[in-house]
């Protein structure tokens, strides 16, 4: 139980920390930043995609023996 804790107090802290480094930007002058992180979850979603359609047909297969 000690370590969800710990890990979610640095996280707290973390996004704090975060929120005073963007507060006073304006969103405009950080285009780059969000089509940077916006490109990067695009990317995460369609490998999380490709990685469940993989397993996904693999458990659905009957028999598996005749992939390996």
């Amino acid at each position: 139980m000690r370590e969800p804790k710990l890990r979610d107090f640095l996280l707290y802290y973390m996004e704090i920390d975060i929120w005073k480094q963007y507060k006073d930007k304006d969103i405009a002058s950080l285009k780059t930043e969000v089509d940077a992180y916006t490109k990067a979850q695009e990317l995460a979603a369609i490998g999380a995609y490709k990685s469940y359609s993989s397993l996904r047909g693999y458990f659905s297969t009957k028999d598996v023996r005749e992939i390996i």
